[in-house]
């Protein structure tokens, strides 16, 4: 994890704040900066909660043909994966289907887009498919939209002075960035509401992570965009294309720019905005075609699922995080090939952040759900102003998980005039979406090995009340709350198992994460295995890894002692300086004898120099089963009590000492952590 120099962000977002009196005027300071003045717009009108009414939204979801998936094992006729799906093609076209595409989804699967023959429903064509011998299955291939945001006139005139004080305490040097007053044109008031600036001290993403934008395509040569955008590995999934290609369209309108801006606008150029994520990397994918209206469909998105992740198997880019600032309502919307792929993405390791929805735009939300943020695998993200309450018009609903700034975003623009330096003001759950995608990425980058759940986890858990009693809708509404993406990282970092079997739940997790980070108790292959009883071998190795610095002594003269064996260095050590020794009258050492709770007890006050006969036996003598103990453990027992490093097993009741049981592996770590807590080791 790579931990940033701490700012006081709390001052930094103070000192902004109360700076409202400190302005000089817009169009001087664009002027010196190169950019164009953002003209004055009214604030927005907006409408109480008794008043809203939910946008109708149509029953029926929009297809455009059918898709089929042959199945992997042909059966009885050994055909191949192609002879496969060509045997299911000639079955369409004798049910009077034809074949329209054809193309591998992410897990390999042959998928086959066909055309219902004429006259017939999509819903019988999908019926007679899957009727059909070789297909696994079949489904309508569902339209989807860009979400498309409310593009903002601008605001009041106006810029917080270029305060050399105030522009300190931010991690970027970005002229907007440095802006947290919202009223003020091309500001990032947002970063500060969401706690970027604190979220940034502690980790940035600086391309060690990277975002799949899935949208209309990037303006790849935009000044605050260039340098993050992956142009090699950039995908048109509509076309099967690369999408920087000579003659290829590599962006449809500016939706797709102001998405990857959002989330990844190069940080710390000095030069326009700073994206959430400060720096990660995009992998832009186009997965619309070139109408007005660009037209997304299962098809591109499944092809664009392949796509990604089938880059970040290959290393060449690490995507662990994908935006889709699209969707479609419908009641019919039943995309189960989509939400498998989702599903697919999350177990290797790439989360789905989703638009939540827009309503009307104007002053209704819609309530029912919006495919795919309302997928139970997808993050659906809905908007809030900048005063921290809902925007009127964002959907809401059970499904939702978490809430962003959504109003007035500053964005880059896609000029197709060939400006690289323009940028646009917009509102809407297109660009919470990706704000909420870069704090993903920041948390990714502070614990690459995190599983999406623990990163979901993590994010719902640091989130904040929403507070808008005008607009309440804290019952009706899955959000988990605002985000707070410093709280986010802070939570996953503290909550993060380096183990399977370690769970932030579990009384062990601390300890054992203790000597894990300090390279004395190492796991198997991801699994620490804490109810494991401890051998007097691994004990030696635990003592060798905090006090041996790779000391290499004679061989133990113990029978048992293998000096090929991993032991051997550790076993050696701990013999010949006298913190283990042999089992007494038998000549071996009992490597893979279980190690006794007052063994343990006599070996730490051995490796701690203890003066045990001046111990307190007070704790030790409030334990029941204190005469348990062997006589030649009993001091050493005395003292770890009396010192709180061996304590009463908490799975008794009441607290029992058992001296003669097995110390299991997450005890012995509890151990470990006791005695160098309290510097005894």
């Amino acid at each position: 994890m790579r931990i940033i120099p701490t700012i006081d962000a709390t001052a930094r977002r103070n000192a902004l704040r109360g700076a409202g009196a400190v302005l000089v005027s817009s169009s001087l300071m664009f002027a010196s900066l190169g950019l164009p003045a953002a003209p004055a717009a009214a604030a927005p009108v907006e409408t109480p909660a008794a008043q809203q009414a939910a946008t109708p939204v149509a029953e029926t979801a929009e297809t455009d043909g059918v898709l089929v998936f042959a199945a992997a094992d042909a059966g009885a006729r050994t055909l191949s994966a192609d002879d496969t799906a060509d045997a299911v093609a000639d079955g369409l076209k004798e049910l009077g289907m034809q074949e329209t595409g054809r193309f591998a989804a992410a897990d390999g699967t042959t998928v086959i887009e066909a055309a219902p023959a004429a006259g017939q429903s999509v819903n019988d064509a999908v019926a007679a498919a899957e009727a059909l011998d070789g297909v696994a299955s079949a489904q309508p291939n569902f339209v989807y939209r860009s979400i498309d945001p409310v593009e903002d006139a601008g605001a009041a005139s106006g810029l917080i002075a270029d305060d050399a004080a105030l522009l300190a305490a931010i991690a970027a040097n970005d002229p907007f960035a440095q802006i947290a007053d919202p009223s003020v044109p091309r500001n990032q008031y947002w970063l500060y509401n969401a706690n970027f600036d604190d979220a940034w001290n502690r980790a940035q993403t600086n391309g060690s992570v990277a975002i799949a934008v899935l949208d209309t395509g990037v303006m790849a040569d935009h000044a605050d965009l260039a340098a993050n955008v992956l142009t090699q590995y950039g995908w048109d999934a509509y076309e099967n294309a690369p999408l920087y290609a000579d003659g290829q369209n590599a962006f449809n309108g500016g939706h797709g720019t102001m998405v990857a801006g959002a989330a990844a606008a190069v940080a710390n150029n000095g030069f326009g905005m700073a994206g959430a994520s400060f720096n990660a990397s995009i992998v832009p994918v186009k997965v619309c075609d070139d109408s007005a209206k660009p037209k997304i469909d299962t098809k591109s998105l499944l092809a664009a699922y392949s796509y990604v992740t089938e880059l970040a198997r290959s290393g060449k880019a690490d995507v662990r995080v994908i935006n889709l600032s699209l969707g479609a309502y419908g009641s019919t919307l039943n995309d189960r090939a989509l939400e498998n792929a989702i599903v697919a993405a999350k177990d290797q390791g790439i989360v789905t952040v989703c638009a939540g929805g827009n309503g009307n735009k104007a002053a209704a939300p819609n309530t029912k759900p919006i495919y795919p943020a309302d997928f139970d695998a997808c993050v659906s993200v809905t908007a809030l102003n900048a005063d921290g309450t809902n925007v009127v018009w964002s959907d809401y609903n059970e499904y939702k998980d978490i809430s962003a700034p959504g109003s007035g975003i500053t964005a880059p623009l896609a000029d197709a005039g060939g400006n690289t330096e323009g940028f646009t003001w917009a509102s809407g759950t297109s660009l919470a979406a990706p704000i909420v995608a870069g704090a993903f990425a920041l948390m990714f980058a502070a614990e690459p090995d995190a599983s999406v759940d623990e990163a979901k986890a993590a994010l719902y858990a640091s989130a904040t009340p929403v507070n808008d009693p005008e607009n309440d809708r804290s019952q009706a509404s899955g959000s988990h709350g605002a985000l707070d993406a410093a709280g986010a990282v802070e939570r996953l970092v503290q909550d993060h198992s380096a183990f399977s079997d370690v769970a932030p739940s579990d009384w062990f997790f601390k300890p054992a994460h203790y000597v894990n980070e300090r390279g004395i108790m190492t796991g198997y292959e991801g699994a620490f295995r804490p109810q494991e009883n401890l051998t007097r071998a691994q004990c030696a190795r635990i003592l060798y890894n905090r006090f041996g610095n790779g000391a290499q002594c004679a061989p133990a003269p113990l029978s048992d002692v293998d000096q090929s064996q991993w032991y051997a260095p550790a076993v050696n050590w701990a013999v010949e300086t006298g913190m283990m020794v042999g089992l007494v009258g038998t000549g071996r050492f009992g490597v893979n004898d279980e190690l006794s709770r007052e063994q343990l007890a006599l070996v730490v006050a051995r490796a701690a120099n203890a003066d045990t006969a001046a111990a307190d036996p007070s704790a030790f003598d409030a334990l029941p089963d204190r005469d348990d103990t062997s006589d030649w453990a009993r001091d050493a027992m005395v003292w770890a009590t009396d010192e709180g490093v061996i304590n009463g097993d908490r799975a008794t009741d009441p607290a029992r000492l058992l001296p003669r049981n097995p110390i299991t592996r997450a005890q012995m770590a509890q151990v470990v952590m006791n005695a160098m807590e309290r510097g005894l080791i």
